[in-house]
């Protein structure tokens, strides 16, 4: 009986010795070092009742640190300085920042050897540059390489890492660069995730600047010193028209009904396309060679065209076909655009909608939704 009640008092004893200890901030017990220290906080500081080191805790990774002094333990890595080309050496800085205070922590350049062309029939796709075949003559109105032909101007590739755009404009708006060409302004503007030709994402808002190059066309057909020609890319991206307004089961572009929202004939892009973009494209040089049809100098191909096995699509509208597939344009990915393109066709008799090309296959769209322009031209050869 006596051995037990003296445990108890030992046990009593303890407890209050432990309790005494913890009033008077008594360090707790030293984690055993074999074990790693889980950082248990007391306080505020950041300091760990164990190890006695500061830390942060995956909870505190956007706080402050207070007055202790930051480890660093969580570290977000950053690419920046990119050095993208085609001929030259590649870099760029692979950077470590801590995600608590925000300071740099480490910083390494990384080399790499040039990316090499992306060769597309005649120029690259990366950066724009012509193969070394392909000469364009400045005193000729085009060049014809194999079944192409480069023709009039348009932004395309994205400006190289080591040209400096300066702020002399031309007439079109574009901007002078050091190494005598002109590039596009654009600010990116994007719903969803986009990628140039290098791979790199595409940032919306971010200010780019694009090479205005020769565009390439592909020639369908020709007869008789002419040519049918058709853009091999998606250059830009307009809606078909921006208004329809609905009255029952139809829709119109205006408010008297008497025109369907997707008659060609009144839309917008075909305005765009004969007005701005044929005065931005070519010059005065060219436009003498184009040949108009229906007073038309630039159209869209019509939904029988892209199914004409004659001009090498396939003769399907459901069959995927790689023909109908045209590259799109750093320029053109930066304003949203992945590989949809109209075409010039109207959608059954209620003007909701016109046929468009999407992946190689043809369907349709309303005329309000924002789609890739691809356009077409008969010229003088």
């Amino acid at each position: 009986m006596k051995t037990r009640k003296f445990a108890a008092l030992s046990v009593m004893l303890a407890l209050i010795l432990c309790f005494t200890g913890c009033e008077n901030n008594t360090p707790a017990p030293t984690q055993p070092p074999s074990l790693p220290c889980q950082h248990r906080d007391a306080d505020d500081n950041h300091k760990c009742d164990y190890c006695g080191t500061f830390h942060i805790d995956e909870t505190d990774l956007n706080q402050p640190t207070g007055t202790g002094e930051c480890t660093h333990t969580s570290l977000r890595r950053e690419i920046e300085n990119e050095k993208d080309s085609c001929t030259e050496q590649c870099s760029y800085d692979e950077v470590y920042y801590c995600t608590a205070c925000g300071e740099e922590t480490k910083r390494e350049t990384v080399y790499a050897n040039p990316r090499g062309h992306t060769s597309n029939t005649g120029y690259c796709l990366r950066c724009g540059e012509l193969d070394a075949g392909v000469t364009i003559d400045p005193n000729r109105a085009y060049t014809r390489y194999e079944n192409y032909i480069f023709f009039g101007e348009y932004p395309q590739a994205l400006k190289n890492e080591n040209v400096t755009v300066t702020s002399t404009q031309d007439a079109r708006g574009y901007y002078l660069g050091s190494d005598g060409n002109y590039y596009a302004k654009v600010t990116a503007s994007l719903n969803g995730n986009y990628t140039f030709h290098s791979g790199d994402a595409i940032e919306n808002g971010q200010i780019y600047y694009f090479k205005v190059a020769p565009l390439r066309w592909r020639i369908l057909t020709e007869s008789n010193g002419k040519a049918l020609l058709v853009c091999d890319s998606i250059i830009t991206s307009k809606v078909f028209q921006s208004k329809s307004y609905q009255r029952g089961d139809y829709y119109y572009l205006n408010a008297d009904n008497s025109t369907l929202s997707n008659d060609y004939l009144s839309s917008e892009i075909r305005l765009w396309l004969n007005q701005q973009l044929y005065n931005t494209v070519f010059t005065s040089l060219q436009q003498q060679l184009i040949q108009a049809v229906d007073g038309d100098n630039l159209l869209l191909l019509s939904g029988d065209e892209v199914c004409n096995s004659a001009y090498g699509f396939a003769s399907s509208h459901t069959t995927y076909d790689a023909a109908r597939r045209p590259d799109v344009s750093d320029f053109c990915r930066a304003l949203g655009q992945k590989e949809s393109w109209w075409l010039r066709t109207a959608f059954g008799t209620h003007g909701e909608k016109s046929l468009y090309v999407y992946e190689g296959k043809i369907g349709e769209r309303k005329v309000t939704y924002e789609a890739g322009v691809v356009p077409a031209l008969w010229i003088k050869l």
